[in-house]
């Protein structure tokens, strides 16, 4: 039978060990569940029933003490992290808000600490120059303490942490002193580490947790304690699928795929520094097929019945597989959390800051770029921008739909894909209709935000005056440029006489007009 004490002490040896990042030090939710809160369901019905949320998110750049940070951290970085969730996550209704980002220096003095897998502790090696830029488990607490005391947070965001490096874990979640908020590297960022630990978040344990306690039939808490079992079937006196490990029935009970061959080692005596050094990770999975090889089995000595969605899923502390999964169970117990979670509750905003452009603004009145102040709506979603027109403040309030518009007319279609964020902005005579399915059903149906005035400033200009005061070819023609052709008093300024007045818009359209100035 698999020992406990060999879980506790190789469970951080391996943890930022996996092919995209997974390896989790963040701790599983060992309480057994409210009552009422989850159905332990698979049905697809609630995932398309559910309400839709949307979370704020807010990024901290995590900078060595004398500001370095040696790659590349920019704004798309974080848009494509973004649109990953979006991805991810819209199919169960789960939107995210990026709402910008700011970063901090690590205090001077910082020391530097490694996960000793031997001893269960942390040993001190001396001043860490790198700081918290280069960070270990063993500094996470003094990370989130430093951020909560210099206000490095957004109380109403689930804040995400950046370093350029965490040398032994992928990542980790944590809503202590608080604070909602994930530590993944800059280059973990848009991986499934990331989905991993919004899953923790949401609800969701390891699906391998406890795979190597042993189990007591005897015990009055039985088939509750222990190892998570094979069977699935509800009526059989051994199932405790829904209340043991990750208490969702569609994951099957699953070995830590890692491990499994280095505690073969130790349960056949070899030493344990023997077994560290020569055991094979992953021996039974297939990293190409993900297909199980192997013959293990759960504590009450049942053959595991493992296919590739288990060895894919993404809530595994580690995996070789690409392609991860999360099941239906595990959507709908992400769903029922959030829908009950009231501290998640702080986190949310309403759907219509889907509509809001992350960057620019709309043109209103005054100088204006088109280029620097162009709307921009954040990737990672599928936008129709269908035609509209209306006569109400420019552009309409989310809340108004008023407007007339034209679903079949799509002026502007941008995918989920799209890698020119500078394409994703707000066409003129259109109104935005993000175009999401849950099971078929269109989230959000009514196209919203009409716009009938974007980009209608010109950029330049010509005036022509005709010098004999009839339209013919004695004229002054008199050049403008973006400030002098959009000046409100560029009539009033004129002489008396007649004038035309072109004026040029970035699409490359002109407007002209004919005036007759008189003395007035």
């Amino acid at each position: 039978m698999k020992k406990k004490l060999f879980f506790l002490m190789f469970l951080v040896a391996y943890a930022g060990y996996s092919q995209d990042g997974i390896g989790c030090a963040t701790e599983d939710n060992l309480q057994p569940d409210p009552q009422g809160v989850y159905s332990y369901s698979s049905n697809l019905t609630t995932i398309a029933n559910a309400e839709t949320k949307v979370f704020n998110v807010y990024f901290w750049q995590v900078r060595e003490p004398d500001g370095s940070y040696p790659v590349n951290f920019n704004e798309r970085i974080l848009l494509e992290g973004v649109a990953e969730l979006n991805k991810s996550f819209n199919y169960l209704n789960i939107f995210f808000k990026y709402r910008g980002y700011d970063g901090f220096n690590s205090p001077s003095g910082i020391t530097e600490q490694l996960w000793n897998p031997v001893t269960q502790s942390c040993d001190v090696l001396g001043p860490d120059p790198d700081g918290w830029g280069k960070i270990s488990r063993c500094q996470l607490n003094d990370l989130w303490l430093f951020a909560k005391d210099n206000g490095y947070y957004k109380a109403d965001a689930l804040n995400f942490y950046l370093p350029y490096e965490i040398t032994d874990v992928g990542g980790a979640a944590s809503s202590s002193y608080s604070i909602y908020k994930i530590l993944v590297s800059i280059g973990g960022l848009s991986r499934t580490i990331t989905l991993h630990e919004l899953g923790h978040f949401f609800g969701l344990n390891h699906t391998n947790l406890g795979w190597d306690l042993e189990a007591d039939p005897t015990a009055s808490s039985y088939p509750c304690e222990g190892c998570e079992h094979v069977t699935r079937d509800i009526n059989d006196p051994d199932y405790n699928a829904n209340c043991i490990a990750d208490k969702v029935h569609d994951t099957n009970a699953v070995p830590d795929f890692y491990r499994e061959h280095l505690v073969e080692l130790l349960e056949a005596g070899v030493d344990t520094q023997t077994a560290y050094d020569t055991f094979i990770p992953f021996k039974y999975v297939n990293p190409v097929t993900c297909q199980y090889l192997g013959s293990g089995r759960d504590c009450i000595d049942k053959l595991y019945q493992i296919n590739t969605d288990d060895t894919r899923n993404i809530m595994l502390n580690a995996s070789n597989c690409s392609d991860r999964i999360f099941t239906p169970g595990q959507g709908v117990r992400m769903i029922e959390h959030i829908q009950t979670s009231t501290s998640l509750g702080a986190l949310l905003t309403d759907v219509s800051a889907l509509y809001e452009p992350y960057s620019g603004e709309y043109y209103n009145s005054g100088p204006f770029d088109s280029e620097l102040h162009r709307p921009l709506f954040q990737p990672g979603f599928e936008y129709r921008f269908v035609e509209c027109n209306g006569n109400y403040p420019q552009p309409a309030d989310y809340y108004d739909v008023s407007f007339p518009f034209n679903q079949n007319n799509i002026l502007l279609s941008i995918t989920n894909t799209e890698t020119d964020f500078r394409s994703i902005t707000h066409p003129n005579h259109s109104a935005i209709r993000i175009d999401q399915e849950v099971n078929g059903v269109q989230v959000f149906p009514q196209p919203r935000k009409c716009y009938d005035n974007w980009n209608r400033r010109p950029n330049s200009g010509i005036v022509t005056k005709f010098n004999d005061g009839v339209l013919n070819t004695n004229v002054t023609v008199i050049p403008q440029d973006s400030t002098s052709i959009n000046n409100p008093q560029l009539i009033q300024n004129l002489q008396p006489g007649l004038y035309k007045i072109d004026k040029v818009y970035n699409s490359g359209a002109v407007d002209q007009t004919v005036i007759l100035k008189n003395n007035n």
